[in-house]
């Protein structure tokens, strides 16, 4: 929720559910197996994408809440995710590795 506190200037309660989801899942895979840091970049903007497009399907297009929409991005899929985020995912998501790493 900071960051995109200092992205957007703003966040919705989502977002700590969707991001303690995605470190999470992240950390279990990074503590399961042996990745190397551009196979952790590929999980981790998979893995980020996927939450992002689960959690935007329920609050987004469900429950009409409109936390966001990528709809104006280019190769966006149903406004929820988009090709640029997912690239920036996957360098958040090797943090959470390199985390891991040093962690154990």
């Amino acid at each position: 929720m900071g960051l995109e506190l200092l992205w957007r200037r703003r966040t919705h309660w989502s977002m700590g559910l969707a991001g303690g989801a995605c470190t999470a899942l992240l950390y279990a895979l990074f503590t399961l197996y042996s990745f190397s840091i551009w196979e952790a970049y590929l999980a981790s903007a998979l893995v980020i994408t996927c939450v992002e497009l689960v959690f935007g399907y329920v609050f987004n297009c469900c429950l009409g809440m409109n936390v966001w929409d990528y709809s104006r991005s280019k190769f966006n899929l149903l406004g929820q995710i988009c090709l640029p985020y997912t690239l920036m995912w996957g360098l958040l998501g090797t943090g959470v590795w390199g985390v891991t790493l040093m962690a154990g």
